[in-house]
């Protein structure tokens, strides 16, 4: 039997990690980038600590997963909304 953990979304780290992994690239990265790199972090977190930073859920996209909250965020979507910011 799988079972299955439900994280809650926290926006506020989710802005910290990406501050964080901007500040440490040093130059400006396409938003692409930054929700693979958030991705990835998030998931090592969750590896290495049982304990994603974000708590979003994971979609699978045309160019591979993402966080999906965060990524309504960068394309102006209001969390849990369909409506634009």
């Amino acid at each position: 039997m799988v079972t299955s953990i439900q994280f809650r979304f926290h926006p506020e780290k989710a802005v910290e990690a990406a501050a964080v992994l901007l500040k440490l690239h040093s130059k400006p990265i396409k938003y692409l980038g930054l929700l693979k790199m958030l991705y990835v972090a998030d998931r090592i977190a969750l590896e290495r600590i049982e304990q994603p930073i974000t708590g979003d859920h994971y979609v699978s996209m045309d160019y591979g997963p993402v966080l999906s909250s965060v990524y309504d965020l960068i394309k102006g979507v209001r969390v849990g909304d369909a409506l634009p910011l």
